[in-house]
């Protein structure tokens, strides 16, 4: 007669036969953790894009983790892979995806990348704010101010950028500034940037 304790030894044993072996996470190599988080897209639709489904930064980056343990934007990864480059020191991947709503951030179809300068980023950048700006503000409402700040905490614009869509000139950076730090409008809502003191330095010893 078999007793409970024998009958769930037995169930462990049969578990454990029939379990099966766990992938060590180390030995997943880089494309594979590249593309099995890439969404569907047809290769012969030039201006379908693939997106990321994984992790996205605040800004609406791919962020993957790599084998080696360390971050990597996924959309960089994927330029380099395909392309067997490393993207040069002071270069960035541009996003120049041809379809009907523009670059995608989130996008990592190779042949959607280019590698780029900071100063066409810039005005990829630029151009995306431009895309739907209707007309130039002589005055901030608390409504847009509260935008502002919601723009300004997707870490996709500095200050000068939304400055330029607001006001048509990067001059009033110094009032995006006051705006998102909420020294200004200060009933508008949103987000705010808080500014940190710094560190203070040690006093010197004064000498007797």
């Amino acid at each position: 007669m078999l007793l409970m304790v024998d009958v769930v030894e037995i169930r462990g044993v049969l578990s454990m036969r029939n379990r099966k072996p766990r992938t060590d996470p180390k030995s997943v190599t880089n494309a594979i953790r590249l593309w099995s988080r890439a969404g569907p897209f047809d290769p012969r639709n030039r201006e379908q894009c693939c997106i990321w489904q994984g992790h996205t930064t605040a800004g609406g980056y791919g962020m993957f983790t790599l084998q080696n343990g360390k971050k990597s934007y996924a959309h960089i990864f994927s330029y380099e892979f395909a392309n067997d480059v490393k993207v040069p020191k002071g270069m960035v991947v541009r996003h120049v995806c041809p379809g009907a709503n523009g670059p995608q951030r989130n996008c990592i179809r190779p042949d959607h990348l280019v590698c780029g300068t900071y100063k066409e980023n810039s005005a990829d950048t630029l151009a995306d704010l431009n895309s739907s700006r209707t007309k130039k503000l002589e005055k901030i409402s608390n409504q847009d101010a509260k935008a502002i700040r919601h723009l300004y905490k997707t870490e996709r614009f500095s200050q000068g950028s939304i400055s330029e869509f607001f006001f048509g000139t990067r001059r009033f950076q110094p009032v995006i500034q006051r705006i998102v730090s909420g020294l200004t409008y200060r009933r508008a809502g949103g987000p705010l940037v808080k500014k940190g003191r710094g560190k203070v330095p040690e006093r010197r010893n004064e000498k007797n």
